[in-house]
């Protein structure tokens, strides 16, 4: 008689050749489809991803190499300590990752706890509130190149860098902080000795520029396949119907969820970047449909970039569990901002003297905003489920918890 563990095995297993023969049966039955999805997802990678983090990884692992973050560290303690109950470094990394967005939050949380900064609930903590979109893929090419609104993007940025703040001060609820054996003035007097010893090492910085630019482009690379990766599996469940099969299944659970919004997060719970291509295509659009549902895909990533950050704290052994927690809690405190918010700032702030593009279309009648709720209340119980499906999935593929 098989135990528990065996069928759990066996399961496992089984899962596991089933879609691998799904995918090579549908790059076979599909091969033009599958190089063009690769060909979108290299040139977005080599064109966007590549030229854009490239010179923040190499910078940020220099900044490291020579203990400056760790110095610099010791001023944001007094701010950074009481709301996130994280060392001062953590403000560091999250000041960092603003700017040069994801995954440089976790890449950077896992290298300062391989070095030993950061403890490792610490380092968890710092890449679950610490993974941001890049500013110009917000304003650049989201809000002008999509959707052709600025003001609309300067809304997206403001609410996914509030949200990522609210989700650190969340994680850090019950966490105690450690009893300060140091004064500020000792903690600096330290960590500008060591500032000082690592700048005096016998490396010279060509050979510290040399590693970071090699430990850059090997990080890059990854995510280079990850993201080609995604494009062909977003591409082949569409071809395959398997994408239009579950929207119109989801849409006789949820009448009031337009179809063509669901297909556009199973696109986006994949990959983020086509799918807000794909609502920025929808047409007619309501605005606070378009704004909620880009706040919270851009919340929440997409599954590319889980495995992205999951795959760099997995090298030093960090768990994934926290990040995901994160993204979800991120994405219902979107959702949230965008509703709350809406009507009395953002709608007034967006739509200005301003002419609105043809596709995005709005009204300020009672009827209009009777649909927010049901709208709202269905994004978020689908971008929920779908999350904690494919988690679910993720871990019987990898077999641990």
């Amino acid at each position: 008689m098989k135990t528990t563990k065996q069928k759990k095995i066996n399961s496992i297993i089984f899962i596991r050749t089933f879609l691998l023969f799904f995918f090579t049966i549908c790059i076979l039955v599909y091969p033009n489809i599958s190089l063009e999805a690769a060909k979108k997802g290299f040139i977005l990678w080599s064109t966007v991803v590549f030229p854009a983090l490239l010179p923040f990884f190499v910078v940020s692992d220099l900044l490291i190499q020579y203990g400056i973050v760790r110095f610099l560290g010791i001023f944001l303690e007094p701010i950074i300590r009481p709301l996130f109950k994280v060392s001062g470094v953590g403000g560091i990394i999250f000041t960092l990752s603003v700017v040069s967005g994801f995954p440089n939050g976790a890449r950077m949380a896992a290298q300062l706890y391989k070095e030993g900064v950061l403890t490792k609930d610490e380092a968890e903590r710092i890449a679950a509130f610490s993974n941001f979109s890049n500013p110009i893929f917000i304003l650049g090419a989201v809000a002008i190149g999509m959707f052709g609104n600025m003001k609309m993007g300067i809304v997206l940025l403001l609410i996914h860098i509030v949200s990522n703040i609210l989700v650190g001060i969340l994680f850090g609820i019950g966490k105690k902080q450690p009893i300060q054996t140091y004064t500020f003035r000792q903690s600096l007097q330290n960590e500008w000795q060591n500032f000082l010893f690592a700048s005096q090492k016998n490396e010279s910085f060509g050979y510290y520029f040399a590693d970071a630019v090699q430990k850059a482009v090997h990080t890059l690379l990854m995510i280079g396949g990850l993201i080609m990766v995604f494009a062909v599996v977003n591409a082949l469940l569409k071809a395959s119907y398997v994408t239009p099969f579950i929207a119109d299944f989801i849409n006789h659970v949820f009448p009031l969820f337009q179809e063509n919004y669901i297909e556009v997060t199973i696109t986006a719970l994949l990959e983020v970047t086509i799918g807000l291509k794909h609502l920025s295509e929808i047409h007619p659009n309501v605005l606070f449909n378009q704004l909620l549902l880009a706040a919270s895909l851009l919340a929440f990533n997409g599954f590319s970039v889980h495995a992205q950050v999951s795959s760099v704290l997995a090298t030093e052994k960090l768990r994934y569990q926290p990040f995901l927690i994160g993204r979800i809690l991120q994405t219902l405190i979107s959702a949230l901002l965008v509703t709350f918010f809406f009507r009395p700032f953002w709608l007034p702030y967006i739509t200005g003297n301003q002419e609105i593009p043809a596709a995005i279309s709005y009204t300020n009648s009672g009827t209009e905003f009777t649909y927010i709720y049901p709208f709202w209340l269905s994004l978020c119980f689908l971008i929920f489920t779908i999350s904690l499906l494919l988690f679910y999935f993720y871990q019987k593929l990898n077999n641990k918890f």
